[in-house]
């Protein structure tokens, strides 16, 4: 009783203050439309919630479109932000152990900082360890019953990457190399 797949991604791009920048804001509704094409079936959709150690509303704001869509589309679709970033633990059970969403698509927008975390908890084997802070333009789709984690570029703005996320030691960012610590 699991899910068939578990697509994961982060939240949009962020401003200087909590909320989704303008760009941000744009990718969301760009997501939308790209996840509904390639997910039409969807059962679920996690947002990590706000609450003691975690004020960001950027992960409900970037599924927000995907969620007024979804509500005219399939009525009966599951939403849940009641899990905390830090909380993907619980949030990966109660996605594998539902029945409603056995052999289904489930959703999952989360902080970078635990989405490798959380993509493991799930079952999901060869992750990254990090997801760096400066990527926003990656879909992580787990195949459940093999836990075959395939990276799937967004390309959704100018300037997103093809270039699936991998382990390095050393990373590069607009020329400067970046240590791991850094992203």
């Amino acid at each position: 009783m699991a899910p068939y797949k578990v697509v994961m991604f982060r939240h949009a791009e962020k401003a200087d203050n909590d909320g989704l920048s303008p760009i941000g804001k744009y990718r969301a509704c760009m997501l939308s439309n790209l996840l509904i094409q390639r997910y039409p079936s969807m059962k679920g959709i996690y947002a990590a919630g706000v609450g003691p150690g975690d004020s960001s509303v950027r992960k409900v704001q970037t599924v927000a479109p995907l969620i007024s869509e979804m509500v005219y589309l399939n009525p009966s679709i599951a939403m849940n932000t009641v899990y905390l970033k830090y909380e993907y633990v619980k949030a990966a059970e109660e996605i594998k152990t539902n029945p409603t969403f056995n052999n289904q698509i489930v959703l999952v927008c989360w902080s970078h900082a635990t989405l490798p975390l959380f993509a493991k908890e799930l079952g999901a084997r060869n992750v990254p360890k990090i997801w760096p802070i400066y990527r926003f333009d990656m879909l992580w789709e787990i195949h459940m019953k093999t836990g075959i984690l395939t990276q799937i570029p967004q390309l959704l703005l100018c300037g997103d990457s093809c270039v699936p996320i991998i382990n390095l030691e050393r990373r590069e960012r607009n020329g400067r190399k970046l240590n791991t610590d850094d992203t």
